[in-house]
């Protein structure tokens, strides 16, 4: 599976007139330090050992929470968007 969340973030927020700066990472999550796509890519990497043993997950490019690993992995397939577990 290809993870283009670079291209897609870029290109909503271009069709919305938005610049492509922080603003497209939540405030949850710049809370933790994460700035960047790269950022986020970085940690989901890190995470991956033990992602689906989380009760919570948070996607950082819609601001939304998930409280299943299922229904956080659905969204990263649907939208392929980088989602932080956050327990």
């Amino acid at each position: 599976m290809v993870l283009d969340w670079k291209t897609r973030a870029t290109a909503a927020q271009t069709e919305q007139g938005e610049s492509t700066g922080d603003e497209a990472i939540s405030p949850r999550a710049q809370a933790l330090g994460l700035r960047t796509l790269d950022d986020l890519k970085l940690e989901v990497l890190r995470q991956r050992t033990t992602w689906w043993a989380g009760s919570a997950y948070h996607c950082p490019l819609c601001d939304v929470d998930f409280i299943s690993p299922q229904r956080a992995a659905e969204h990263v397939v649907l939208e392929q968007h980088p989602v932080l577990r956050m327990d």
